[in-house]
This record gives structure tokens, sequence and C-alpha cells, in this order.
């Protein structure tokens, strides 16, 4: 039996040849592109108000000190808040000043040493959960949903005591189905039902969630039946993966929210091309797909 994955040179090796390329031409680009901004960046684009959200899948071993690399460089542009914070500013078009919020998806056990560095910077996250993997211990059952749904090697859920040790610490705790279920492949009468059985279920466990993020995040992984049914199951919000920020006086318009992915061993000069590109795109007010 082959045994969990606990450092993320395991996941380089496990995307194989092409993937490692891919990884280097990537970094490459970025490479050029990043090191532009950061040593011609935009003033008016850095200053301008906003929010910006992150997500994470993992912080494995060997990731922990990119991370809090990560955050050192980032807070000093941004002002980190808790998510709720930042989707409240959102909607109520609060947004006087550079903030960050923090989340992760898919509740990988290693997400635990992510939060002890957050809270380093006085910094929270919210983490969403699919109700089906949490104290999820069956070594065939695990590499069985991360080969299907995650596309990743087999790697350790937290159970529900580590989730609610990290609600006693600050953090707060979403839904993402109960099976990282493609939602724009379902029936809305199916989505629906999963996702009211997710909140019950969840919130049996650890008390009352508010944030809803659908699994793999793209425009074509949802639609606008499934964004209405979210509200009427009573979430606060409905977050993508699609890269992007918010700033002041947009949410009519782009009623979704927007986050960027992050690896911890991006060097920080990538985001600071990423997260500058959002401040352009939003400027732009160009209108999502689900008003």
């Amino acid at each position: 039996m082959a045994p969990l994955t606990v450092k993320y040179t395991e996941v380089q090796s496990h995307s194989g040849n092409d993937g490692a390329l891919r990884g280097k031409l990537r970094s490459i680009a970025l490479d050029a592109l990043g090191r532009k901004t950061s040593w011609f960046p935009n003033a008016q684009l850095r200053m301008q108000p906003r929010v910006q959200l992150i997500y994470i899948h993992h912080i494995f071993q060997d990731e922990i000190e990119h991370f809090r690399g990560l955050l050192k460089h980032f807070a000093e542009e941004y002002t980190f808040i808790s998510y709720s914070e930042a989707i409240n500013r959102i909607q109520k078009d609060q947004i006087d000043g550079c903030y960050m919020a923090f989340s992760s998806d898919d509740g990988f056990k290693n997400n635990l040493d992510a939060a002890r560095v957050l809270e380093e910077f006085g910094a929270t996250a919210c983490f969403f959960l699919n109700s089906k993997t949490v104290g999820m211990t069956n070594h065939e059952e695990i590499k069985a949903f991360c080969q299907q749904q995650l596309h990743f090697p087999p790697v350790e859920f937290m159970n529900w005591s580590e989730v609610n040790d990290l609600k006693r610490r600050g953090h707060e705790i979403g839904s993402h189905t109960s099976g990282h279920f493609d939602v724009g492949r379902m029936a809305v009468t199916d989505f629906v039902h999963d996702l009211k059985s997710t909140k019950k279920k969840i919130e049996m466990e650890t008390g009352t969630i508010e944030h809803f993020a659908f699994p793999y995040g793209r425009w074509n992984n949802f639609s606008a039946e499934a964004l209405a049914a979210t509200t009427a199951a009573g979430f606060t919000s409905c977050a993508t993966a699609e890269r992007g920020c918010h700033l002041p006086g947009t949410y009519s318009e782009n009623p979704m929210i927007f986050r960027d992915h992050v690896l911890a061993h991006w060097p920080s000069h990538h985001m600071d091309y990423f997260f500058e590109q959002n401040v352009r795109r939003a400027m732009k007010h160009t209108k999502q797909p689900y008003p």
C-alpha cells in the first residue's frame, strides 16, 4: 500500500514529465512578467482600494516556509481580514483600503499547518469542506476520491474534531458540496438536494456556516440556477476559482466572489503580476456570467 502524500515534491512527481514541463514554461513566462511588475510597479493600481481573496488546497511539510514567506510579502501591501469581513465589505461597498482574505478548499489535514502559519500573521481562513471526506480514513477510499474527484495523489483529510479546533481558533468553515461534484454537470434538483443536505451535515458537526464555494470553480462548472439555489439555501456568499479582485461599487454587477489560487512555492513576484492584472480587469467592470 502506497503511503499518503506528505510532501509537495511527491505531488510534482505524480504530475509526470508533461506536468513538470508545463510548470517550467509557466514559471519562465511569469518570471518575466512578474519581475517587470515588481521593478516598475504601477502606483495607481497598487493604491487602488480593493479586496483580494486567495485560496490554497494544501500546505505540505516542504511548503510551510514558502507559505510563511508569501504571507510576509502580502502583509507589506494588504491588511489581512477574515473571510466573512471580506464578504461583508464587498457586499456593503465598504472597501476603503487594500484588504486580503484567505480560504482553502477540500479539507486536507495539512491545512492545519496552513492555519498555524496564518495565525502567526494574525490572519484566519475559511475552510471549504466536502462533508463526505471529513474523517475518511480508509486508504483505498482516500486514494479513489483523490484520483477521481481531485486529480491528485492520496492525501490525509481532517476529521471533525480537527475542524472544530479550527473554529475555536477563529477560523471559519464553509461548504464545497458533499463529494466535490462538478455542479455544471449536475441536474439542478440533484444539486439543491446535495446543497441542503451538506449544509445540514456540516452545521450539525460545527455550527452555522455562511459561505459556499463550488468545486473546480470555473464558469462552466456552475450556472445561474445553482447560484440562485445557494442564496435560497441560506448561504451569504458563493465563491468561484476565477482570478480577480473586488473594487468599490462593483458587487451589484459582479455578485460572485473571485478568488485567486495560490501555490506556496510560487515566487511572490508572480503573485504581484496576477494581482495587478486583477485590478486592471476589475476597473473595466466586466459583468460575470451570473448577474
